[in-house]
């Protein structure tokens, strides 16, 4: 009776011990195998358990995805020459020519947007049949009926006198001045427009009568003379010559055919 009750207490507390550190659990139970506590096992928390501590420590997992991964889509090649629906218009490029008249001012850049009053080249002026360049000198030694409209108490009158001037600006001129001066003294005077890029109409003189004095005379043409046209260049304005008068600029006396 002694032995079998010694037998029964080894089965029931030495055997248990070492059986259960080494038992495998049956697969077909659906058990799991617990790791050694030597092994470290990725996912799980913290640090192993004490020995002895058979109890498994829940692993991190992570929250299920409530969404579908997007499948990655090319964006769509819009054809040349044509616009999204939704997409917002594009402000149109402002292309502003670059001045290319007789004389395009130095530096004048592409986006200036003003007038720009000249003569047009060669700078001259017409006069008594003869075109005479800027700061020319020039003699009229005789009346040319064509020319001379009248003349009385040393001023002659001239007619068909003639300049060309110009808007080389990206801008129309608007109205101004050309004014003509005899020794500083005004002689003529009358307002003219200019469209950008263009002359006057037709054949683009500006004509007028020139009151002359008997002798030397300074004959000075002024555009814009009171500068009331903002211009990207004032100093394309002015054309002056030097005329000489060598005969009499009073009325002849009356020949009596008594």
């Amino acid at each position: 009776m002694p032995r079998t009750i010694l037998a029964m207490l080894l089965t029931a507390f030495i055997l248990p011990t070492h059986t259960l550190a080494d038992a495998k659990p049956s697969m077909d139970e659906g058990a799991k195998s617990t790791p050694p506590a030597s092994e470290s096992k990725p996912g799980f928390r913290g640090m192993e358990p004490p020995a002895g501590d058979r109890s498994v420590i829940a692993p991190d997992i992570p929250e299920p995805r409530t969404t579908k991964p997007t499948p990655y889509e090319p964006e769509a090649e819009t054809p040349a020459g044509t616009r999204e629906p939704n997409a917002p218009r594009r402000k149109p490029f402002d292309v502003k020519a670059t001045p290319s008249g007789p004389m395009a001012p130095i530096g004048m850049e592409s986006e200036t947007r003003k007038p720009d009053i000249m003569f047009q080249l060669p700078v001259a002026i017409s006069l008594h049949g003869q075109v005479l360049p800027a700061g020319s000198s020039f003699q009229i030694n005789a009346p040319h009926p064509a020319y001379l409209v009248d003349r009385g108490g040393g001023i002659c009158r001239f007619r068909d006198v003639k300049v060309r001037p110009f808007n080389n600006g990206n801008a129309p001129s608007g109205s101004f001045p050309v004014n003509v001066y005899r020794n500083n003294q005004r002689v003529s005077g009358k307002s003219i427009h200019l469209d950008a890029k263009s002359g006057l109409p037709g054949d683009g003189l500006h004509r007028f009568i020139l009151k002359l004095a008997e002798g030397d005379n300074v004959v000075r043409v002024e555009l814009d003379s009171d500068q009331m046209i903002d211009e990207f260049r004032e100093d394309n304005n002015v054309l002056t010559v030097n005329v000489s008068v060598n005969f009499p600029c009073k009325k002849p006396p009356k020949t009596s055919f008594d």
